[in-house]
């Protein structure tokens, strides 16, 4: 039986990582590719021990984005609101979340062929539930993917 390619974005964060742990109970039937920023971090090295093949990409690099895909039978994908904020801004950092997810799934479109499934981490859009009486940008970013 061949193994289906599970990519994880957000790798070594808490949301990808919990996905990487799922899947290695059940490991002899995946490969699972751990995407990261930095396939250098201790953090990254610690996943490739345990069998991880961890990919380099960059949200903001659609060749690296396509090639961290290519192939994938299913695809888990976070965007990071809150690093970018920091140095960045509130306002700021809520459109480049959202070009980010946006080059994810344009990315993940061009693996349409082997492409199971496609879980995007995202949250509500508080400011449409509540009619505009709550603005949430870290809600608004990730929602605004899904558009």
């Amino acid at each position: 039986m061949l193994k289906k390619i599970i990519t994880v974005f957000g790798a070594t964060g808490i949301q990808g990582g919990s996905v990487i742990d799922a899947l290695l109970n059940d490991a002899e039937s995946y490969i699972i590719r751990g995407v990261t920023r930095s396939p250098w971090s201790k953090s990254a090295k610690a996943l490739a021990s345990r069998g991880i093949s961890i990919i380099q990409a960059d949200l903001n690099d659609m060749t690296s984005l396509t090639a961290a895909v290519a192939g994938s039978h299913a695809v888990f994908a976070v965007t990071d609101f809150w690093g970018p904020f920091k140095e960045l801004g509130q306002q700021r950092a809520a459109v480049l979340e959202t070009a980010q997810g946006i080059n994810i799934a344009t990315a993940v479109l061009a693996t349409l062929e082997t492409l199971e499934h496609f879980v995007y981490s995202t949250l509500p859009d508080a400011a449409h539930i509540t009619s505009g009486a709550v603005e949430t940008p870290h809600y608004e970013s990730k929602a605004r993917v899904k558009e």
